[in-house]
């Protein structure tokens, strides 16, 4: 089995380096990117025409959603993830989001998204945004009162990840409303993993809720700057809540100029089962920066803080930071290092450790200037994360190397 996992883990690697040469040769401009959740406030850029909205102007349909500014798109991602030191206990990766089964070929999302945006020039506007998932990660972001299936089983399950109605109230520029379950603003990373720069997830994600669902209102003081305030029943409480009690949510983003985008996120309120007094405070930070055409480097930086979760009986303190290199080479490759430091040591669930990871990701797309072809990326990612404490293969090992790769295509 070990024999096995290496060669195929020297293969990729090999065809992950060859691409890198060879593409080294090739012109690079520079590529969109995506910005975390709390920036869409401020920065909505139009969206291309996508194959699945050509296909429904091949049918007739195209030119009516159109002209109602509705807009349908999806995602397919698929991976496998091999632990290369040694076959993990239980084949189970410790520490990651959804990437965690070693060996295990894995549907990790079919997603499709519906929308209308509003028009945020009118006094009144009504528009809506609803996003589903399903396949291996709809295992672990379903909502309470909204999760169609319990459990790890079976391995492919089904989440409507948002659900809401954006309102245009008629306050000053134009204040947007969402009601219902939206996705957070909190964190760099998006469930939705295509709109990541890497394959798996940073432990900070981990720390993070996936959603809210309540109130939620924004409001664009001018082209790049905005305030977001909700009030929402919980992480991950929908149609039940699992305590009597509301949680706060923030945003404020702020694209300084077209090279600095910052945002400070965050909640406040009792989110443990049956539990009013309790309080959880989470901060986020998230910034990007664009060094060239080529080159953004992105931080974020989290802290969470629950009372009376700690092994002292006192309240718990877990944060950390992360640091993401997106660099572009050309039209077929881009590489994606991720750096990261987590702080887990007073939580009674986590990790009782100081980890350290280090991750290389390649993104390449075969076929860049084929217009539908461009729509697919192959990621092959290597990763090692170490830990203070011995918490992998079943509480024996420091340390774990991972080799991945994934692909998937936007529609």
């Amino acid at each position: 089995m070990k024999r096995r996992t290496a060669s195929w883990a020297t293969l990729a690697m090999s065809m992950a380096v060859t691409g890198v040469l060879v593409a080294q040769e090739m012109p690079a401009p520079a590529e969109p990117e995506a910005l975390p959740p709390a920036a869409e406030a401020v920065v909505e850029p139009a969206a291309a025409r996508t194959p699945l909205m050509g296909l429904l102007d091949k049918a007739g349909i195209g030119s009516t959603l159109d002209e109602y500014n509705i807009n349908i798109t999806g995602w397919v991602e698929a991976s496998i993830t091999w632990s290369l030191l040694e076959r993990p206990a239980g084949d189970v990766i410790v520490g990651r989001a959804f990437d965690f089964e070693h060996s295990d070929p894995t549907l990790n999302q079919i997603g499709l998204a519906f929308s209308r945006e509003v028009d945020m020039s009118k006094p009144w506007d009504i528009g809506f945004s609803i996003e589903t998932l399903y396949g291996a990660d709809g295992r672990f972001t379903a909502s309470n009162g909204m999760d169609f299936q319990t459990g790890t089983s079976p391995n492919n399950q089904f989440d409507i990840t948002q659900a809401a109605i954006d309102v245009v109230v008629p306050v000053g520029n134009g204040l947007k409303v969402r009601i219902g379950k939206f996705i957070t603003p909190i964190g760099y990373e998006y469930t939705n993993n295509t709109l990541n720069p890497n394959f798996s997830h940073s432990y900070l994600f981990g720390l993070l809720p996936f959603a809210h669902t309540g109130v939620y209102a924004t409001y664009a003081f001018d082209d790049s700057k905005s305030f977001s305030l909700g009030i929402a029943r919980g992480w991950e409480q929908s149609l039940k809540d699992n305590n009597d009690s509301l949680e706060v949510v923030w945003s404020w983003a702020h694209v300084c100029s077209d090279k600095f985008t910052y945002a400070f996120n965050g909640s406040i309120g009792p989110q443990q089962d049956d539990d009013n007094s309790h309080y959880r405070v989470m901060l986020d930070y998230w910034s990007d920066y664009a060094f060239s055409d080529q080159l953004t480097i992105g931080l974020n930086v989290d802290y969470r803080y629950d009372s009376a979760n700690a092994s002292d009986g006192d309240g718990s303190n877990v944060f950390g930071v992360a640091t993401y290199f997106k660099y572009t080479l050309n039209d077929y490759v881009g590489l994606m290092p991720r750096l990261e430091w987590f702080n887990d040591t007073s939580r009674l669930d986590g990790f009782d450790a100081h980890i350290y990871s280090a991750t290389l990701g390649v993104t390449i797309t075969p076929f860049p200037n084929d217009s539908l072809g461009s729509n697919l990326k192959i990621r092959p990612e290597i990763r090692y994360d170490y830990a203070s404490e011995a918490i992998y293969d079943g509480g024996e090992e420091h340390d774990v190397l991972s080799l991945a790769i994934s692909g998937y295509f936007t529609f």
